[in-house]
């Protein structure tokens, strides 16, 4: 046995012979992983052939646990995700401005029989945290209130918080057109209004005016 471990050591620093060569590195214990043998197997002191050496997985570190702020997001894109499929996303949002006593009496409106006694109107910061939450496109956001929309004083500053917190979705208004200042106009359009429309209720001027009244 010593003449045969003899041979096969002078053979491997010879490099002569690749299995004599695999047998001294497993005899020696060199590296933490199994030799690369190149086919041939491995054989322990006694000329049997042995068991590979365990492989050392390397070490992977452990990523920082999410933040509040991530959390949070993480939630709301699972629960957009149960509730709502594409196919049931609303495209259509309606933003109402407030309530004041209207300039017209339309047949048609509540406030034909009763109008409200005071006005009240929707505070912008209410109006950010709600744009925040609203999806960043594929949104067609409507502009009204329980008024003649061009008497609501906070109208052209909501234009210009939605364009400035969701700037692709698309702004539309209507109106009876009884109000209409070009001062008015000319700031929707600069705050980013995209979609401007008067209500026509009735097909002619006798029946538009007993409508409207």
């Amino acid at each position: 046995m010593k003449d045969t471990v003899k041979s096969l050591v002078v053979q491997a620093l010879g490099g002569k012979d690749s299995k004599a060569t695999a047998f001294v590195r497993s005899a020696l214990g060199r590296g933490n992983e199994a030799p690369s043998t190149g086919g041939v197997d491995v054989l322990d002191r006694d000329g049997d052939k042995a068991t590979p050496r365990p492989t050392v997985e390397p070490m992977v570190a452990t990523p920082p646990p999410p933040t509040a702020e991530e959390i949070e997001r993480e939630d709301k894109r699972r629960y957009g995700a149960v509730t709502l499929s594409p196919r049931r996303i609303p495209t259509n949002f309606s933003i109402n401005l407030g309530a004041a006593p209207c300039n017209h009496s339309c047949l048609f409106c509540p406030q034909s029989i009763h109008k409200p006694k005071k006005a009240s109107w929707l505070d912008l910061e209410l109006l950010r945290k709600v744009l925040h939450e609203m999806p960043e496109e594929d949104v067609w956001l409507n502009i009204s209130s329980y008024s003649e929309t061009l008497a609501a004083p906070n109208l052209v500053p909501a234009v210009r918080l939605m364009k400035e917190i969701r700037p692709k979705l698309i702004i539309s208004m209507a109106t009876n057109g009884s109000l209409f200042r070009e001062k008015v106009i000319a700031g929707l359009l600069e705050a980013g209004l995209d979609h401007y429309q008067y209500s026509f209720d009735a097909p002619e001027r006798d029946s538009y005016y007993r409508m409207m009244q």
